[in-house]
């Protein structure tokens, strides 16, 4: 959306505020503790989140910068992801249960647990914190250093913490002209 077309909407309502300033920081205070109530907010805002057939396919674990667990997640993310997540005050971890209605597989689930986590980083920038979600590790490694069931499936470890000043470059997202079209797709249009 061009600055032309952000003055010419209605005011800019504070979930389009937080959604603006969202970015996928890997600085935070690495001594700057996160109140358990804060963190707890965050995931009431997951919890909230809509889902298919309100299933909730969703479950989420946490663990704190000084917690033994705390270290088994750093252990398990790509070394990209544990150079700096080490800093964050918190790592969630977003699971999925594939169960659904009438003993039928929940094809949605993972569509689910993506909005759950959206409202969850949402929520930690209207918070005042930095939130960034990696898909950047070993799975399996989770599964056996937490204890996971194996009916759940790790999909995403979420970083929270208070943010650095940091330098970020200019986020690059495609024009809504580009992405959106009103009733049937356009003839002609690429995808």
């Amino acid at each position: 959306m061009s600055t032309a077309q952000r003055r010419n909407m209605s005011p800019a309502p504070p979930l389009l505020h937080a959604i603006l300033q969202r970015r996928s920081r890997e600085r935070f205070d690495p001594v700057r503790p996160l109140p358990e109530p804060h963190l707890l907010s965050l995931l009431e805002a997951a919890r909230l989140a809509p889902s298919s057939y309100n299933l909730q396919p969703w479950r989420f674990l946490w663990t704190m910068r000084g917690d033994p667990d705390f270290a088994e997640v750093l252990r398990a993310l790509d070394p990209g992801n544990a150079s700096w997540a080490g800093d964050a005050s918190a790592l969630v971890i977003g699971t999925f249960t594939r169960a659904g209605r009438r003993g039928r597989p929940n094809r949605w689930a993972e569509h689910d647990l993506g909005m759950a986590t959206a409202q969850l980083v949402l929520q930690a920038v209207a918070s005042g914190l930095g939130a960034h979600p990696m898909a950047g590790f070993d799975a399996e490694r989770l599964r056996a250093s937490l204890r996971i069931p194996s009916d759940l499936e790790p999909m995403t470890v979420t970083a929270i913490g208070w943010p650095v000043d940091e330098s970020l470059p200019p986020r690059e997202r495609l024009p809504l002209e580009r992405i959106t079209s009103r009733g049937r797709w356009p003839s002609g249009e690429e995808r």
